[in-house]
């Protein structure tokens, strides 16, 4: 098991974390306090980190608006089919 954690990717403490954040009862103002504690550790500016944040929300704003059965106008129709 160390041997593993040793050799761990950037992606892989995201995903460990989201996992461990998911099974506690963590709120959401102490998970954006953590946030911004570790992109100051990091030497991430405020500016940085709210651009990155405004890109992510954007992100995530397009995926879901992209997902099967979404759309602009809120049809769970396909593509090509008529409502």
């Amino acid at each position: 098991m160390e041997e593993q954690l040793q050799s761990l990717t950037e992606q892989d403490v995201d995903e460990i974390l989201k996992i461990a954040v998911n099974k506690s009862s963590v709120s959401n103002e102490i998970l954006r306090e953590r946030l911004a504690m570790s992109a100051s550790e990091l030497g991430i500016t405020p500016e940085a980190l709210e651009d990155a944040q405004r890109e992510y929300a954007l992100k995530r704003k397009i995926f879901w608006l992209s997902a099967p059965g979404k759309s602009w106008f809120g049809s769970t129709a396909k593509r090509g089919e008529e409502d």
